[in-house]
């Protein structure tokens, strides 16, 4: 790119959503967004239990404060956020966690690799340590390619392989960390680094997904609309909070089982939504699939002395298949009140 169009720091407008207790978390983000000179912050109060307001009074007045009425999710904060951020007179968004502290160049290098790329339909994304191995395994083309018609992990053709790994146990295989700049098809929204026309033609997170697969379908779009995500290894940021590897290490199917029902089915339901309705090429086989995994899980539920979540998985399949988003009344998210 000329350098007389070059994209500069000044023109980046952040998005971040915080909620719950998390102050001292957030705080640290800011402060390194600022020192890497951004031009403005959005920071989304997502239903926060302490006054987001009174910490950014006490920044600089590019940190702008997006209150929200209650609990809106992810998905309906990062949407609140970006639409804020368009108003602004930003060149390009970038969406942080709450916990995402970038590195002190990371900024630099999401910059270069944009105003090198040269073109307002590439999308940067941030390199997170305990994602990479995430998305070398379950993000690229050639994942959804191969793994399309799986439920949640489960396939029909797989379980003679998975009996004899019961059977026979051996080392599992690791999963290759390295980072390399390669392109993926879904990514987390924390790291995010795209042009603000983009949203002109992709549009806005899914709200009424309101938490989790929520940034995954919104990256799965704008690949499908011809924007490339490219993964950027020198441009680094550290998760300072990661409540599921300190609750449950590796999220396996069971693991789903230990945590709180809410969680349970929003990602359940989200995720059949989206692979259902956006991924699978073969629905039938989709949903036998489907018929294996609730045998599994539901049984390992009844052993475990959780027979409740036979229930949850029972309507987040039926409220993922026929498309019945936004909160559910049966599983209000934290913070808001249960409807009847």
């Amino acid at each position: 790119m000329d350098t007389d169009n070059a994209i500069s720091p000044g023109q980046v407008t952040v998005v971040t959503v915080t909620y719950g207790d998390r102050r001292h978390l957030l705080e640290q983000v800011l402060r390194a967004a600022l020192t890497q000179e951004v031009g403005k912050i959005i920071v989304v109060n997502n239903g926060a239990s302490w006054d987001v307001d009174a910490l950014a009074s006490t920044m600089e007045p590019k940190v702008i404060v997006l209150n929200m009425d209650g609990n809106v999710g992810s998905a309906g904060g990062f949407s609140a956020g970006i639409a804020r951020a368009m108003e602004t007179d930003c060149e390009v968004i970038w969406l942080l966690d709450d916990d995402n502290l970038p590195n002190a160049d990371c900024l630099k290098e999401l910059l270069y690799a944009t105003n090198q790329s040269d073109s307002e339909c590439f999308i940067a994304l941030a390199a997170r340590p305990r994602m990479i191995a995430n998305l070398n395994t379950s993000a690229t083309q050639q994942f959804f390619e191969k793994k399309s018609n799986y439920f949640l992990g489960i396939h029909i053709l797989d379980i003679p392989r998975k009996i004899i790994k019961l059977l026979f146990p051996h080392d599992p295989k690791q999963i290759s960390a390295k980072c390399t700049d390669i392109n993926v098809w879904t990514a987390p929204y924390g790291g995010l680094f795209f042009h603000k026309s983009l949203v002109n033609t992709v549009g806005l997170p899914k709200a009424e997904l309101c938490l989790y697969v929520d940034d995954s379908e919104y990256t799965w779009r704008m690949v499908h609309h011809g924007y490339p995500i490219q993964l950027i290894c020198r441009a680094t940021i550290n998760d300072l909070d990661d409540w599921e590897e300190r609750s449950h290490g590796k999220f396996g199917m069971t693991a789903w089982l230990s945590v709180p029902s809410y969680r349970f089915y929003y990602f359940m339901r989200n995720q059949i939504w989206f692979t259902f309705h956006q991924v699978c090429k073969n629905k039938m086989l989709f949903l036998f699939n489907g018929l294996i995994f609730f045998i599994a899980l539901g049984s390992a539920s009844i052993l475990q002395g959780k027979s409740h979540a036979i229930i949850t998985m029972y309507y987040a399949a039926y409220d993922g298949i026929l498309s019945r988003l936004g909160e559910s009344y049966k599983y209000p998210l934290p913070g808001n009140r249960k409807r009847h």
